[in-house]
């Protein structure tokens, strides 16, 4: 029977953190780009408005801090949610196959609703079927 675990294997972390280290990436980008703008602006002495761009800056840094923060754990999140839709069914076919290997041809693949590989699994089941009918 397949252990259910939320992360099953190395390659579900490693994909997650190569999703994330992208989101973060991203967004360390999109903040050096704004905040590089300013400085162009506070070199210029270009007032924004009521505000100086130092005070302009200074109330960026802290909701672009958070925000970042947010969208870099809801990436973590996301990532491991999609990777274990996908990492799951192969952990279980794998298993399956190994008892295939071993002759024992009793017990079907069992997926959950919504997981990737359902085609595959369904195809070495009626695989499956077949041989244990020839035993």
């Amino acid at each position: 029977m397949r252990k259910r675990f939320f992360v099953e294997n190395v390659f579900l972390l490693q994909s997650a953190f190569f999703v994330t280290l992208l989101a973060a990436a991203a967004l360390a980008v999109a903040y050096l780009a704004a905040d590089r703008a300013l400085q162009e602006l506070e070199a210029r002495a270009v007032p924004l408005g009521v505000v100086t761009v130092r005070e302009a800056r200074s109330a960026l840094s802290g909701p672009f801090f958070w925000s970042g923060l947010v969208a870099v754990a809801g990436a973590f999140l996301l990532s491991i949610y999609w990777f274990h839709r996908a990492a799951g069914p192969m952990q279980a076919i794998l298993s399956a196959l190994d008892r295939m290997l071993a002759g024992n041809f009793v017990e079907p693949i069992r997926l959950r609703r919504g997981d990737y590989w359902r085609l595959l699994a369904e195809k070495l089941n009626s695989l499956q079927e077949r041989f244990k009918g020839r035993r």
